[in-house]
């Protein structure tokens, strides 16, 4: 009797274990898939901002004139300050499906001669820092940041 106790315990804890392994895997799962998610939605925007100038040529002096649609940016400053939920994907057209998710922009300029260095939105330095944060239902999966700069005249 003692002997089917003890086997019957043993039994049961290595259920419980596998039980705990196998929400452990899910939630793990669940996380990849957001974290996957969450890059692939950032990568959008930077397969937008990388094939344009910093600054709009049609507002050389302006640092973000407030255009209505992404799809009418023409410099990567007039992304500084964007939230786009539901998410955009490359051509600037919203992803009706991740309506969960945002896309949040960040322009900042830097001293050309220090990248480290934050100064006001500028039009006359070449380099900007942007930083875009994907969220989830409010929450941050995921964070980057990159440098844009524009072509010494």
């Amino acid at each position: 009797m003692l002997e089917t106790a003890l086997a019957t315990m043993i039994v049961g804890i290595g259920v419980v274990a596998v039980l705990q392994l196998l929400a452990a895997g899910t939630l793990s799962n669940e996380a990849a898939t957001d974290l996957t998610t969450a890059v692939n939605l950032a990568n959008n925007i930077h397969e937008i901002t990388i094939r344009l100038p910093l600054i709009d040529p049609a507002y050389p002096s302006t640092w973000n004139p407030h255009l209505a649609s992404p799809a009418s940016f023409a410099g990567v400053s007039e992304f500084d300050g964007s939230t786009f939920n539901p998410p955009i994907d490359v051509s600037c057209n919203p992803i009706a499906s991740y309506s969960d998710w945002s896309q949040v922009v960040t322009v900042q300029s830097v001293s050309d001669s220090n990248l480290k260095t934050v100064i006001a939105d500028s039009t006359t330095e070449w380099t900007a820092r942007v930083t875009v944060q994907i969220l989830c239902n409010g929450r941050v999966v995921y964070q980057t940041s990159w440098l844009a700069a524009e072509q010494l005249p």
